[in-house]
């Protein structure tokens, strides 16, 4: 029988080079029904470069980053006017070191129902491939109809990100390690939380510029007496100065997470 089909010009490079507008510019002047351009995205700028790219080519080009930003060049690429979006069939199997599985892309990114003007927002850090970040966060987005997405950034280091926000699309980051204590310092304004621990968790995009917060020891002071008061119930006749920990327990109780002890 006889199968319908399409020509398609497709082009896979190693590495990332120059001129790679040029490039896709060929590949979108052949008679095909659309091209393919697969490039490593290693860092935030090429990443930035190859969707600037697929910016210029919606419907006609898939740009299809490889490398280390992959996943979550796939999804940005889609939301972008990519024609085709793939990766591995079978999830244990990527058949290539960077390639996003397909159950991965529908079911945590639904890449087939990604509007054009999707915004982003990142977990960023080194590594952050077993992050469940995004599909608790997208979860979310997908519940409360927001056209947003939360997508995996590893990448050397901060700054590099936060320059090519722009251009990514990035609204905010969730940041862990090794970043936290460059959360404080690269940020335009840094909340009190964030100041008093020199570290921040949450990156967000404000008009005046990134500000930098940290949910962490909140819900740390919130979590800790309760904890600890379990534990002491259960343990205090064993445990050298109870007396004084169970003061510390009543006393974070008291204040919102901030202990007031004796000398």
């Amino acid at each position: 029988a006889d199968l319908p089909c399409r020509v398609v010009a497709s082009c896979h490079l190693s590495r990332f080079v120059p001129r790679l507008e040029a490039l896709a510019r060929r590949l979108v002047a052949h008679d095909t029904a659309w091209a393919k351009l697969a490039v490593p995205a290693d860092s935030p700028r090429h990443l930035a470069t190859l969707l600037a790219i697929q910016d210029e080519h919606p419907g006609r080009l898939a740009v299809v980053p490889t490398g280390r930003l992959s996943e979550a060049g796939r999804v940005m690429a889609a939301a972008r006017g990519s024609p085709l979006t793939y990766g591995a069939a079978r999830l244990g199997d990527p058949g290539h070191p960077d390639q996003p599985a397909v159950e991965k892309l529908h079911h945590v990114h639904n890449v087939s129902s990604l509007p054009p003007d999707t915004r982003f927002y990142g977990v960023t850090g080194r590594p952050v491939a077993h992050s469940l970040s995004p599909a608790f966060h997208n979860a979310i987005f997908r519940g409360i109809a927001q056209g947003a997405r939360l997508v995996p950034l590893e990448v050397d280091a901060l700054g590099d990100l936060m320059a090519s926000a722009e251009d990514l699309r990035l609204d905010g980051l969730a940041v862990t390690h090794p970043f936290k204590h460059d959360a404080v310092e690269l940020a335009h304004s840094v909340l009190p939380g964030a100041r008093a621990t020199s570290a921040g968790n949450t990156m967000v995009r404000t008009p005046a510029g990134w500000q930098t917060r940290n949910t962490d020891w909140k819900a740390a002071c919130d979590l800790f007496p309760r904890l600890l008061a379990a534990w002491l119930r259960g343990r205090r006749a064993g445990i050298p100065s109870a007396d004084w920990a169970a003061d510390l327990v009543e006393s974070c109780a008291k204040t919102g997470g901030k202990p007031r002890t004796k000398r």
